[in-house]
């Protein structure tokens, strides 16, 4: 769908060439004088000038071509098939939420603090300092390449601010500062840098616009925290536009996002495409970096073939003048969804290779979902579901929930939820922790459906007396279709953990999924731990304590469970990964390394990109023959495959054998070029 949607849009733009109609063409730079014409040699000045500039023109298509630094907030409206780009390609637009303050404007007060006047009815986010030479390329300061950090920290009275160095307080119109240790004071010229950050809606809105292309734009510090502001680019009742190529630093409560409002007009082949995005400063209604929100509350609206593709998501909060978060408790979701209206849903939304990455003393879930209404038409094919996630991977995060009537599937991802710390993320449930937190907060009969096909999903408990690592509840499904792996650590400061705990009007299926723990415990507990609620087939089972596959009831012991749920599992107690949690590599000799082939020949060998005999477990990179993992096939491969040709060596890994004959020959080959010739994009 989205694909011919955008060859829809193309056929559209060559034939508005071919038609003699010449779009139009705008220059605009920040440091150009005022009162130029939009000709390359008199820029614009100002994105004020280019909204009253392209108004007039704004169903002509065109290109705008930007450089420099706007501080400055702007919504263009009515927009048809334009380009918002650099000037140069080399070097991006940047867009910017913070006002300076200069040193003329600040009162000392000879106490230690400063304060400025601020211009009427303005309300602040936050306070930064030198936040554009505080960069940490390599996290040494942070422990986050990459992060800016240098904000000051809110207090809630002049006496505190006083009291506390690397503080502010907003009064009224005027903002008190208490600079940080050792730094220069506000009233130093040529000094620190001191800027406030209002509360902005977003750097640039779009509303109403079809075809827009907003690239290489670098968004810094729209950090409004107040709910749905605080964007980079934020579009409205859009279709067929695309953001790509752009940065995103230090935003509010998203980075990017599209929605709909109040009219029934859908969210519709919009693209996200190779964003980054680094810190939200969150508020209180969440924080999300990529978000597609069906904001409606009365009128039906669908968000629908949409995308999100190819995006770095750092999942940190914004960090104050010492490189520490300014709210340890506040969880940094990556990826969102959100219905606001029973009838105004998600139709079709793909998020394919997201990457998100958590950080040691920062909150961090790759997902979040607050719901639909639109169900998968086959439940068992992937390719039905109404949001689809492909090949994301989840980086050193802390656990996610699929709440209300989430149904979605995930194909080829890789979650690593190894993270301890989940009570200040909601991921509890009746005081039951889990890293995968399914319909927690649902009304009654609003079940949620998870599809999963050859993922890996690790966890390692949680400081909670009680954890699990999959928690399902009302009425929610969850089915481990074709080869998926779980691998749990199950930590000693838990008291109880297990695998999956089931509802009692809550159910979970599994067909040659690998269930793996660190140390002997359980696998299953809830009162949905029963033979009709529970539907496994040709499962392998590791460290499972065969006297408690289930908590009570009568699946308990491995005889249960043999008997019952799977006669033909894999029942091992020996450890059967060399590198786990991290790469999971079956060891050789062991089950998984020989374990028979039960799977379709659609399913991939291996777990974590290290093939073996059998077809248990999960395979969740690239296309066939993606010898480095990384996502793609190239010459690399090529010369990998070349470099072991010949017979593969007993119980070595052989993963360039992708015919399964231990052998790398001619027949790998051909599979090798034939996945190059189909692989997706």
């Amino acid at each position: 769908m989205h694909r011919k949607r955008l060859h829809i849009l193309i056929c559209m733009i060559v034939a508005l060439a071919c038609s003699g109609v010449r779009a139009a063409v705008l220059w605009v730079d920040a440091d150009a004088p005022a009162g130029g014409d939009g000709s390359q040699e008199a820029p614009l000045s100002s994105l004020a000038d280019l909204k009253q500039t392209i108004g007039p023109i704004a169903a002509s298509g065109g290109v705008v071509h930007l450089r420099g630094e706007f501080r400055e907030t702007v919504q263009l409206v009515s927009l048809r098939n334009w380009t918002l780009t650099s000037w140069d390609p080399e070097v991006p637009w940047i867009l910017r939420g913070d006002r300076v303050v200069p040193p003329a404007q600040w009162i000392d007060n000879n106490d230690g603090t400063f304060t400025a006047a601020l211009p009427p009815g303005e309300i602040l986010s936050t306070v930064v300092w030198n936040w554009d030479k505080n960069f940490d390329p390599d996290g040494a300061i942070t422990g986050i390449p990459g992060a800016h950090f240098g904000h000051l920290r809110e207090h809630n009275s002049m006496a505190s601010v006083a009291s506390n160095a690397g503080s502010w307080f907003q009064q009224g119109a005027q903002v008190t500062i208490h600079p940080p240790p050792d730094a220069a004071p506000p009233t130093t010229p040529g000094a620190d840098v001191y800027a406030w950050v209002g509360n902005e809606r977003w750097g640039l809105g779009l509303a109403y616009c079809a075809g827009v292309i907003v690239e290489n734009m670098h968004g810094y510090l729209w950090s409004g925290n107040i709910s749905s502001i605080g964007y980079a680019i934020r579009a409205e009742v859009c279709t067929d536009c695309t953001f790509r190529d752009c940065v995103a630093y230090d935003c509010g409560v998203h980075s990017f996002g599209f929605t709909t409002t109040n009219v029934p007009v859908d969210n519709a082949g919009n693209t996200m495409l190779r964003l980054q995005c680094f810190g939200l400063h969150g508020g209180p209604f969440g924080q999300n970096h990529l978000v597609f929100f069906n904001a409606s509350s009365t009128t039906p609206a669908f968000t629908t073939d949409c995308a999100a593709i190819d995006c770095d998501l750092h999942l940190y909060g914004t960090l104050d003048w010492t490189g520490a978060s300014l709210n340890s408790n506040r969880n940094i979701i990556g990826t969102f969804q959100h219905t606001g209206h029973q009838a105004g849903q998600i139709k079709d939304l793909e998020w394919r290779d997201i990457r998100c990455y958590g950080y040691d003393g920062h909150l961090s879930a790759p997902i979040g979902d607050s719901g639909n209404s639109v169900d998968a038409a086959d439940p068992s094919l992937a390719e039905s579901f109404p949001v689809r996630y492909v090949r994301l991977r989840a980086i050193n995060c802390t656990g996610f929930s699929m709440a209300r009537k989430a149904h979605a599937a995930f194909i080829q991802c890789d979650f690593d939820l190894t993270r301890r710390n989940l009570e200040p993320i909601g991921l509890t449930v009746g005081g039951i922790g889990a890293h995968i937190a399914i319909g927690a907060g649902l009304r009654d009969g609003e079940g949620s459906l998870l599809h999963f096909e050859s993922c890996i999903i690790r966890g390692s408990g949680a400081s909670t007396s009680h954890v699990s690592f999959m928690l399902i509840t009302r009425s929610a499904r969850v089915d481990l279709a074709e080869s998926n792996t779980l691998y749990f650590d199950g930590v000693a400061q838990s008291t109880t953990n297990e695998i999956f705990w089931v509802g009692a009007d809550a159910s979970v299926a599994a067909s040659g999924a690998i269930f793996a723990r660190a140390s002997s415990g359980e696998l299953i507990s809830g009162a949905g731990a029963t033979a009709q609620a529970v539907d496994f087939k040709h499962c392998w089972y590791n460290n499972i304590d065969p006297g408690a596959y289930a908590a009570s009831g009568p699946l308990r012991t491995k005889a249960d469970w043999l008997t019952l749920i799977d006669p033909d599992g894999v029942y091992d107690i020996t450890p059967g990964f060399r590198d786990a949690p991290r790469d999971l590599e079956g060891t050789p000799g062991s089950p998984i390394r020989n374990s028979q082939n039960i799977l379709p020949e659609s399913a991939r060998p291996g777990v974590n990109g290290f093939s073996y005999d059998g077809r248990y477990g999960a395979f969740q990179y690239g296309s066939m023959g993606d010898l480095n993992r990384d996502g793609n096939l190239t010459g690399i491969d090529l010369a990998i495959m070349l470099g072991a040709w010949g017979p593969c060596q007993a119980g070595a890994p052989c993963d360039a054998d992708l015919s399964g004959d231990q052998r790398v020959n001619a027949l790998d080959l051909a599979i090798l070029l034939g996945a190059w010739n189909t692989a997706t994009p």
